[in-house]
């Protein structure tokens, strides 16, 4: 096996090791010809190992010599550039901003759940006292039509910011490999509405993306993978939830079930108002980490790459 001058192989299954106070390159990066660290960064310790085995992503490796056969590293720093991402050239892009507008966006569906469920019973109550004196109840102004009114107002921006910020996810990860992404581009935007694939397809772009992006970002412990059911379970009873509830809120549902004579409550259920928003608190809470985890792991990545671009210019 071909050994740089430090003694130790620099081929398929050793990675780089930078000394202390030196940046962490992306993974699989080996010196072009001619590198030579910045002379502002500390000195590396005496006998210093520069190569080490990578045991954490092999595959990289593996797929790096097929495409380079030929390369032979000869000295020190002397060694070709490697490229475990597919497309260097192109830029990935942060998705922190994105990631903190969604969760804002996301407290405020929720919010508007809670004050729904809170002003729910209060709004039975007065539409109940304006039948008993003759009025028409669905003229009664009630705390319970503002909190559904700031539903109806956030939950727009919400799918946009969301599709936006997934499908910047996807697209970085297809940056890395697009062969392990599952799903096209578009499902980053309809994916969450479409009947049927709306049950799996968000959660297979958000495992994919974040997947593949913590597997060669150096990334904390936030942005490492982690296991979606919890979010994903709390997500589909919440919406399907919310969906029959507002349903049977419909008037056209209303008239089908009961004729004419829309009930004088409204459709408003304050039992289900509160289960409703149980849900969607649990399914946030679950959301939060997703969402800053990968987050965090795709701007990370793109901090990776600007201190690759940094390494080649040195």
């Amino acid at each position: 096996m071909d050994t740089d001058q430090t003694g130790e192989p620099a081929a398929v299954g050793w990675r780089f090791r930078t000394p202390p106070g030196w940046p962490e390159p992306p993974v699989g990066w080996r010196p072009p010809p001619g590198w030579a660290p910045d002379p502002q960064w500390p000195a590396a310790p005496p006998g210093w190992q520069f190569w080490e085995p990578d045991t954490e992503h092999p595959g990289w490796y593996a797929a790096m010599a097929q495409a380079e056969p030929s390369v032979q590293p000869s000295a020190v720093y002397d060694a070709a550039q490697a490229q475990p991402i597919a497309n260097w050239a192109v830029r990935p892009r942060p998705n922190q901003g994105l990631g903190i507008a969604l969760l804002v966006l996301g407290a405020l569906v929720v919010l508007s759940d809670i004050l729904s469920a809170a002003t729910a019973p209060a709004a039975v109550h007065a539409f109940e006292a304006a039948a008993a004196e003759g009025r028409d109840p669905a003229q009664v102004m009630t705390a319970y039509g503002a909190a559904a009114l700031l539903y109806s107002l956030v939950l727009p921006p919400t799918w946009i910011v969301g599709s936006l910020w997934l499908s910047r996810a996807r697209a970085n990860a297809v940056l890395i490999a697009p062969d392990r992404v599952r799903l096209s581009a578009v499902w980053a935007w309809l994916g969450w509405w479409v009947p049927v694939v709306c049950f799996w397809f968000p959660k297979q772009i958000v495992d994919d993306s974040w997947r593949i992006t913590s597997s060669v970002a150096a990334i904390g412990p936030r942005g490492r993978y982690r296991n979606t059911n919890l979010w994903w379970g709390l997500w589909v009873a919440y919406n399907l939830a919310a969906n029959v509830y507002a349903a049977s809120q419909n008037p056209g549902i209303i008239d089908i079930i009961m004729g004419n004579d829309l009930p004088v409550n409204q459709g408003v259920v304050p039992a289900l108002e509160i289960a409703v928003a149980i849900l969607g608190v649990l399914a946030f809470a679950a959301w939060v980490p997703v969402v800053r985890g990968l987050s965090q792991a795709q701007t990370e990545l793109a901090r990776t790459y600007k201190a690759w671009q940094h390494w080649m210019a040195g």
